[in-house]
């Protein structure tokens, strides 16, 4: 069976970033001696991740022509590899009962053991962005590739379902992998991760609400941000995405309020000048 173009051209771009985002985690880790500092680090798995974490991110954005997770995956390599090599690269200073103390940050080691955090919030990423494209016409034209999620309920609430549980999946490990957690902690933040994301995607996929995504945008990135590079105990961070869950809720009532009493005022003032609202005026006339 022959591939067709775009398949091809995915596969060869998202093996071709996945195999240099791996060399590129690997080159760190041999520049600063990390097997000398941390030899019990399991490179073979922290690569393969790092491999996925490329192809993945770069293949979506090829097959599909969304920006989110291509972009965002070369921010995100870019950012950590120039804090690692502008932050001086960590010592091993001795032991003590028998466990090796290390003295430095060690962010590539922390960036590469959490890929699938990123890579999940990357696929956030570029559901949002199929939903606001295509619900507002922001480029849509130029998307290929993707069945009509805003118009099948089904298809949309798959993908938002199994995206979501990613999500949850991926957050519950990092705080189980973090030690500063316990089961009942992590199974809480993965929970709390996965009800925020189904919140935000359902929002904006189903109605287009932006209020839900935005909040979201800010506080989960930075909320494993937190948690993955400074290592942080009071657990503030993971209760905010908690917060964003229980939140979610009563942002979707008010911007759903809120849009609903401005389309009755143009609907108000379109009657009194004797026109008929266009049924494009609402962000909801894509949906069924």
């Amino acid at each position: 069976m022959q591939l067709s173009r775009t398949l091809q051209a995915t596969i060869l771009g998202g093996s071709f970033a996945g195999f240099a985002h791996a060399f590129l985690v690997y080159g760190l880790f041999s520049l600063f001696e990390y097997q000398a500092v941390v030899p019990n680090a399991p490179m073979t798995a922290l690569l393969l991740g790092s491999f996925c974490l490329g192809f993945i991110a770069v293949g979506c954005s090829l097959y599909t022509r969304l920006l989110t997770p291509g972009i965002g995956f070369g921010a995100l390599v870019t950012v950590v590899s120039v804090v690692e090599l502008a932050t001086p690269g960590p010592e091993r200073i001795g032991e003590l009962g028998g466990a090796i103390v290390v003295d430095g940050a060690f962010y590539v080691l922390w960036y590469a053991e959490s890929w699938a955090v990123w890579l999940s919030l990357l696929l956030v990423g570029a559901i949002a962005e199929y939903a606001l494209r295509s619900r507002y016409e922001l480029g849509s034209d130029g998307i290929r590739t993707l069945p009509t999620l805003t118009r099948s309920r089904s298809t949309g609430i798959t993908v938002v379902g199994t995206v979501s549980i990613l999500v949850g999946i991926a957050v519950l490990t990092q705080l189980e992998a973090s030690h500063n957690w316990d089961l009942a902690g992590s199974i809480l933040g993965g929970g709390f991760a996965a009800v925020a994301t189904v919140i935000a995607l359902g929002a904006v996929l189903g109605r287009g609400l932006l209020a839900p995504a935005a909040l979201y945008a800010v506080v989960v990135p930075t909320a494993m941000y937190t948690e993955v590079f400074t290592v942080p105990e009071s657990g503030m961070h993971v209760l905010a995405i908690g917060v964003l869950a229980a939140a979610s809720i009563g942002i979707v009532v008010l911007e759903t309020a809120i849009r609903t009493g401005i389309r009755r005022v143009r609907s108000a003032r379109s009657l009194s000048d004797g026109t008929l609202p266009s049924a494009a005026d609402s962000p909801e006339h894509h949906a069924d």
